[in-house]
């Protein structure tokens, strides 16, 4: 009897570090805790005190360009975040491993600060109010820039479309 090749390839689960799951985890333990107990002046607390702006870090409140990634505007804030981190991370720190992955996410913490503190300043130079910065999309930036540079052509898993052309876009 002739056999025929098996045209199916028996699906394997799609690898996730536990550090990537930890961090999701974690993020969103701060956010629901924050919005759950949190009363609305208390979450303006949590933004003077851990949200970055001009202001705190005249202050002294160095740690905000740190502590910003860790609140989010909302709901819909955080789940866009959460799924950046989920898919480009894990396939970040495929590539380039858990110390790599972790050096591009908190460079790209610290870009997005300094980027927000720079344009903060031009908007108050130019009679603009300033505005408070939270949420991780600037690590999340930072690593689909990463992924981009590393692997253009690798496909996200996410969205069926190629790094270099969702880096277009």
């Amino acid at each position: 009897m002739l056999m025929r090749p098996c045209l199916y390839r028996k699906a394997e689960p799609i690898p996730y570090d536990k550090s990537v799951v930890c961090l999701v985890l974690l993020l969103l333990l701060v956010h629901t805790a924050i919005f759950t107990i949190a009363t609305s002046s208390g979450r303006i607390w949590w933004q003077v005190n851990l949200g970055l702006s001009w202001e705190g870090i005249l202050q002294g409140k160095v740690w905000q360009l740190l502590s910003y990634a860790w609140l989010h505007a909302g709901w819909l804030h955080i789940i866009v975040n959460l799924c950046m981190l989920w898919f480009l991370g894990n396939q970040v720190l495929m590539i380039l491993g858990r110390k790599k992955a972790f050096e591009v996410t908190i460079a790209g913490i610290l870009l997005g600060g300094l980027l927000h503190l720079l344009m903060s300043m031009v908007a108050l130079l130019s009679g603009y109010g300033e505005s408070c910065l939270v949420g991780i999309s600037g690590a999340c930036f930072a690593l689909l820039v990463a992924l981009i540079g590393i692997s253009p052509h690798i496909r996200l898993r996410l969205i069926p479309v190629r790094a270099k052309y969702l880096g277009l876009g």
